[in-house]
């Protein structure tokens, strides 16, 4: 979804500066700051200078899986909200991405330390969560049949399903519990492997042979 929003803009303004940016690369980045500041090293200056070109200085910020910022300390998230606030001071258009509303996140204060909770609803700063909470919060549901059917049409056209079965393997890869994007992504991807890596022919049988039980969605690759 965020390459695809990253894609239009791009094409509507070839000029806007548009940034996507995994939560990882960003705790990455922050840390690598705030180290250099702390410990006052020699490139303080080069590290704050890359950071505030490749965040700061951006038209359109993406920002995917948010709730992975969750962390024994907040700086990071603390970061982030300011970064939020003057990118939006500016004009500028901020998009993220998280696997849950923001109205489920919990809420902790900036000086608090936050407890590995194991999985469970994960703790957001409060500075972070008030733009979250603001935002226009957009759910993504499910793909219809017909919806990945046309889906797994597309991204299989260079895979080489027998012709006089191509219709009906996309069909048949299109039946629950193969419902989610990425699941059938790899699907795909492990039945192309199986083809360049095992000359395997793929006709409908094949398909159905190398598609694991149902309700794991994945190919057994085994050579």
């Amino acid at each position: 979804l965020l390459q695809s929003i990253a894609a239009y803009m791009l094409k509507a303004r070839p000029q806007t500066k548009v940034v996507y940016c995994h939560a990882y690369d960003f705790l990455s980045d922050a840390t690598a700051v705030s180290k250099a500041l702390k410990a006052k090293t020699g490139n303080v200056r080069e590290l704050a200078n890359a950071f505030m070109e490749k965040y700061e200085r951006c038209d359109v910020l993406l920002f995917d899986d948010v709730q992975l910022l969750e962390s024994k300390k907040t700086i990071s998230q603390e970061r982030l909200a300011v970064l939020v606030k003057h990118l939006r001071s500016m004009g500028k258009q901020v998009v993220f991405s998280s696997d849950r509303h923001p109205s489920e996140f919990r809420k902790t204060q900036a000086d608090s330390t936050i407890q590995e909770n194991g999985g469970a609803i994960p703790h957001i700063s409060a500075r972070l969560l008030a733009p979250l909470e603001s935002c226009v919060a957009v759910g993504i549901d499910v793909p219809d049949l017909n919806t990945r059917m046309k889906l797994i049409q597309k991204k299989s056209m260079n895979i080489p399903f027998l012709d006089k079965d191509r219709d009906e393997i996309c069909r048949f890869l299109s039946l629950p519990p193969r419902e989610n994007v990425r699941v059938i992504e790899g699907m795909l991807n492990g039945l192309r492997a199986m083809n360049e890596f095992c000359s395997e022919n793929l006709d409908l049988g094949a398909v159905k042979r190398l598609v694991a039980a149902p309700g794991t969605g994945v190919v057994e690759l085994s050579v």
